[in-house]
């Protein structure tokens, strides 16, 4: 048993009106076997299941929150545009450009492929702002070769808003970059786009040796669709960063159900102690059992998984 956590655990059952429940796993007295305990009543059990709920709507309601505020705390500082209220640049549709405007952009993409001087490049990157179409790419794609990291900075700042999922061959080459600044940049430019593809370049920028290019990563991950969603929580509960592990656990307690108990259960393999003990205490309030590790805990749920209904309630207490 890892030391102080099951305390913890009683504690919080405690606290939820569960201590019936969390006394089967206390140690028995040495001098006598301890009674079995009082069966639990379906009234105290569906008092116990209302506060529990309480506990998880408030959880919600933070982690909704840090969802809204959480694009505001990183941005890149090569950023132009301001924030709407849902903590995202204004969304740019991108299309095909007149033809006019289509050779004034080979211009420029040009220009920056013969490695202009700084000032030079960022001129450029000004002009470019008008062109809303994907052959804006290339430009990006030439700047982040230039020496000056406020030209590649300023060349992602281009992807401000941009839904199409065509930037993101950008954006991934871009998490090379050298400069922690550029990256977080760079994973800016994913704010809106939300498709299935994203998945394995947020699974990249998760293990960037910055926290605040991950913590981006992590808002960009919470805005996908339900099954990438589902799949790059996964991958942020197994993450080698604490920070980004907690995270994920902290989201998926604010919203726990069927769909994302498993990744509750994944997080019973993390290294760090406080990760694990933030998913043994959740797991333990919810199905009062005390798991010691990621593979008992679903060989657990392969077996008990249908009596509980879609937010994990007991469906026959």
């Amino acid at each position: 048993m890892k030391p102080g956590s099951f305390p913890r655990a009683l504690l919080l059952c405690s606290a939820l009106g569960l201590s019936a429940s969390c006394d089967r796993g206390q140690p028995a007295a040495a001098a006598a076997p301890s009674p079995s305990p009082a069966p639990v009543s379906p009234a105290a059990r569906n008092g116990a299941e209302e506060r529990k709920q309480r506990h998880r709507e408030r959880m919600r309601s933070i982690a909704e929150g840090a969802a809204r505020d959480g694009a505001r705390v990183g941005r890149g500082k090569f950023s132009r545009q301001p924030l709407g209220d849902d903590g995202l640049p204004p969304a740019r549709p991108f299309g095909p450009l007149p033809e006019d405007m289509k050779t004034e952009l080979d211009a420029l993409i040009a220009q920056a492929g013969g490695m202009p001087a700084a000032e030079t490049a960022l001129a450029l990157i000004d002009q470019a702002r008008d062109f809303t179409s994907p052959e804006v790419y290339s430009l990006i794609l030439a700047l982040l070769a230039h020496p000056d990291e406020a030209v590649r900075g300023g060349a992602l700042s281009l992807l401000e808003g941009v839904r199409d999922e065509g930037a993101l061959r950008v954006i991934d080459k871009a998490l090379d970059d050298p400069a922690a600044d550029v990256r977080l940049q760079a994973v800016e430019g994913m704010g809106r786009i939300t498709t299935p593809e994203t998945a394995p370049v947020i699974a990249r920028a998760f293990e960037d040796g910055d926290s605040a290019v991950r913590q981006l990563a992590f808002q960009s991950a919470l805005r996908q669709d339900d099954a990438t969603r589902h799949v790059l929580l996964e991958s942020a509960v197994k993450s080698s960063h604490p920070d980004l592990a907690e995270a994920a656990v902290g989201v998926v307690e604010a919203t726990p159900s069927k769909a994302t108990v498993t990744v509750m259960m994944e997080a019973l393999s993390q290294a760090d102690p406080l990760v694990f003990e933030k998913a043994h205490d959740m797991l333990y309030l919810t199905f009062h059992e005390d798991f010691r590790d990621t593979a008992s805990a679903k060989e657990w749920w392969g077996k008990n998984h249908r009596d509980y209904d879609e937010n994990l309630v007991l469906k026959n207490p």
